[in-house]
């Protein structure tokens, strides 16, 4: 195994002792129809919104949205922008925020 392999396989464990911790003591709903906030125009033409359960939709017209990413219900988008061609979302997590970017809105990497 490479240090890379490792440092995924490390942070990963990590990250699922922290949610089931955090899920043992915070409950997770959030009331409401589930979005939060306006759509924005991204990459490709297409319309970005994200939602309270941690789901970014993308939609050609506005009309029909379908799923790019899912971050999990514990993970609500607070803020979702577009900026230079890409895509910037800030993710609550229990009270902590961290922000992601993306190119296309399919993948996510850490700011």
């Amino acid at each position: 195994m490479n240090r890379l392999g490792f440092l995924k396989l490390a942070a990963a464990s990590s990250l699922a002792v922290i949610v089931s911790h955090w899920k043992k003591r915070i409950p997770l709903s959030i009331p409401g129809d589930g979005l939060s906030g306006d759509f924005v125009s991204g990459p490709g033409g297409r319309l970005f919104r994200g939602t309270r359960d941690g789901r970014i939709l993308a939609s050609r017209d506005g009309a029909a949205w379908s799923r790019t990413a899912d971050f999990g219900e514990e993970c609500r988008v607070q803020e979702l922008v577009a900026a230079g061609g890409s895509l910037a979302v800030r993710i609550g997590y229990h009270g902590f925020t961290f922000r992601l970017v993306s190119a296309d809105g399919v993948a996510w990497r850490t700011v």
